[in-house]
């Protein structure tokens, strides 16, 4: 009974879970951006639909590869120190993705430069996917945890599902768009990749809590 007094719950939890689950939402953006509009990118890049996909493909290849890290760093810094390196490196990849349209007028080198901004993009998610379960485990009661982590990966999800069709919407290219058309398209749509991670990183760093003042259970 003295143990259990230790613990309290607080409400603040939810605050801190709807802006992880909002980084989830975002990191699917990031990582999709150029699948929901392949013929277009491949029309305005001059590339093949097979480098295309790459783009969405190597995100989930450079979370094999950092998971572990990403998660050993969470545990020795904390979930908010591991997901906000991750929000910066989101920041970066999507902020560069939207410049070079405007700066480099070659299709090949700007699809080098999005293939790479993809790995760092896919880098940064794996640090925020990797504590799926370390923040509920500091702000949620046991009886809660599998819960919270239920719904954190539910963001992830809800974000795979509407960067679909929201990404088109933004795009709006007409099936036989001339490439002026095309590329103003995808600019809007690296655009819209690049201000969702900046204003969540802000939001996340400002709102979210590394841990309660007393622990939520054991």
């Amino acid at each position: 009974m003295n143990e259990e007094a230790e613990y309290k719950v607080y409400g603040y939890r939810w605050v801190v879970l709807i802006f992880f689950g909002l980084i989830l939402v975002i990191q699917a953006f990031l990582w999709i951006s150029f699948a929901p509009i392949e013929s277009a990118v491949e029309r305005a890049l001059g590339v093949s639909t097979m480098q295309v996909r790459l783009l969405a493909l190597i995100g989930p290849f450079m979370f094999i590869i950092v998971s572990s890290y990403a998660g050993s760093l969470a545990d020795r810094r904390g979930f908010k120190f591991a997901t906000g390196i991750g929000v910066i490196m989101m920041c970066a990849a999507g902020i560069v993705k939207a410049v070079t349209p405007h700066v480099i007028s070659s299709g090949d080198a700007q699809y080098w430069i999005y293939f790479f901004m993809q790995m760092l993009g896919g880098t940064g998610s794996a640090f925020a996917i990797t504590n799926l379960s370390k923040m509920p485990i500091k702000w949620f009661p046991e009886d809660q945890r599998a819960t919270s982590t239920g719904l954190a990966m539910l963001s992830a999800l809800l974000g795979y599902a509407a960067a679909l069709p929201l990404i088109v919407v933004i795009a709006n290219i007409p099936e036989h768009a001339g490439k002026p058309v095309i590329q103003a398209g995808l600019s809007r749509v690296l655009t819209f990749t690049a201000i969702l991670p900046v204003a969540a990183l802000i939001i996340f760093f400002v709102l979210a809590r590394e841990e309660p003042p007393t622990p939520s259970g054991p």
